[in-house]
């Protein structure tokens, strides 16, 4: 999967999707603010973690550290 995180009224909202879309697409014209794709992997205690890494070529913006948190986050409300 990838993911685009983008910026509405000064929150950073992160948006996932599947492979075959662009980065640029999936932003809507939104202000993106970091891009990349999410590996989820299952730990031994039953929980789940998601790793963000990589780059948006179509948006020309990477991953960052931080988006890993961000999408833990929002996948396990």
């Amino acid at each position: 999967m990838k993911y685009v995180v983008v910026r509405l009224r000064g929150i950073e909202i992160p948006i996932l999707f599947p492979s075959y879309m662009s980065h640029e697409e999936a932003s809507r014209g939104h202000e993106a603010v970091s891009g990349g794709f999410i590996l989820l992997m299952r730990l031994p205690d039953g929980g789940i973690e998601v790793k963000a890494y990589g780059e948006s070529v179509s948006l020309n913006l990477p991953s960052r550290p931080e988006d890993s948190a961000l999408l833990t986050t929002e996948l396990l409300r």
